[in-house]
């Protein structure tokens, strides 16, 4: 996707959103798609979304991110709690397909993906081990998400109540495209709430606005003419202007250099906290915490030792900016040390004597 030339390296998550509705007619032809094609609203929404993605540049292969409540046969009913996992989903659009055809690839792929829902994320990013960059998430960009759960109704003598969404103002992906699938009293299609959630620092409005609409444009397209291959498919719109992307560097790629032992006492101490919440037997000066098996929840683990030993603020931010220990210990020294925490000592509270009770001498 075009993302603004100045963005910072490290965005924050300042969102935005864009609101389009799709209207119960075509809602309804989005339906009888999907059943033509032994599919799902989502299967629609994935491969017109994947086409549109495609058409703003991002290939023929593309992965969208897709929560899914993971209450799977594992997970009892009757289990309070927040099981929601992220599954990525890989769409192949080579080779110049039908609509119709796209649709068989996204309703294979997606049926195979969610048959797998239950592996956590963060097995899944463990294994892959892709390049970690700040602000940025490690498989994907964008997030397709379906609200078609039954409306929870709080029903009250004499009160009258409706579901209403509140957003956070805080963006977790770089785009969430939050499509709500509405439905009147017998069932019926009664239109489709689209709502695309997107980083302020790192789109200019107009492509998240470019995006909406090519999306409305697609999805009538593919329930019209699904025999259309995607070459016509994306004459339907014009690709947005692309910004100059010379003003951010481009993610590192992991790779291993030449193993470098600790020069310093405090590379030394460092690269033994790593070798033990990693589990392996030796870190290089040079060595990248993620190519060495790194994750978030260890990149924690491994800030709280090193601020409590070297009695300097360290984060996570840190360590995703420089995962080797050479470029750690080199922030670490340029750091002012912290006086070692002492314990605070509450106020002493008077005890007070309560007053007498009846028949108390």
């Amino acid at each position: 996707m075009p993302r603004r030339p100045d963005r910072p390296a490290a965005p924050g998550p300042r969102a935005e959103t864009v609101v389009r509705r799709i209207d119960p007619a075509a809602h309804a032809r989005l339906v009888g798609l999907a059943r033509r094609h032994r599919g799902t609203l989502f299967m629609v929404l994935h491969a017109a979304l994947a086409l549109v993605l495609r058409r703003a540049g991002a290939g023929d292969d593309i992965a969208i991110g897709a929560p899914v409540a993971a209450r799977t046969a594992g997970v009892p009913d009757d289990l309070i709690g927040f099981f929601v996992n992220l599954v990525v989903l890989r769409t192949d659009l080579s080779g110049d397909p039908t609509g119709a055809e796209l649709l068989a690839r996204v309703r294979h792929g997606d049926i195979a993906a969610f048959a797998h829902q239950d592996v956590p994320f963060e097995t899944v990013v463990a294994d892959l081990n892709p390049a970690r960059a700040p602000g940025r998430h490690p498989l994907v960009d964008v997030v397709l998400a379906l609200q078609n759960n039954a409306r929870a109704e709080l029903r009250l003598p004499g009160v009258r109540s409706r579901v209403e969404v509140v957003r956070t103002g805080a963006a977790r992906f770089e785009l969430l495209v939050d499509v709500t699938d509405e439905h009147g009293p017998a069932g019926e299609p009664a239109g489709i709430a689209l709502t695309i959630e997107y980083q302020a620092e790192v789109f200019d409005p107009a492509v998240p606005q470019w995006l909406a609409d090519a999306l409305l444009r697609v999805l009538d397209a593919l329930a019209a003419r699904p025999q259309d291959r995607l070459s016509a498919l994306d004459e339907l719109v014009d690709p947005p202007a692309a910004p100059v992307e010379a003003a951010v560097p481009a993610s590192p790629v992991p790779g291993r250099r030449p193993y470098l032992g600790p020069r310093t006492e405090l590379e030394r101490r460092l690269a033994a906290t790593w070798a033990e919440v990693l589990g392996v037997d030796r870190v290089g000066v040079h060595d990248d915490f993620f190519v060495l098996g790194g994750n978030s929840l260890r990149a924690v683990r491994v800030a709280a030792r090193i601020a409590a030993t070297e009695r300097r603020r360290l984060t996570t931010t840190q360590i995703f900016a420089t995962p080797t220990v050479a470029g750690l210990a080199e922030a670490l020294a340029a750091a002012p040390s912290r006086a070692e925490p002492g314990i605070p000592r509450l106020p002493r509270i008077p005890r007070v004597r309560s007053a007498p009770t009846v028949g108390e001498e």
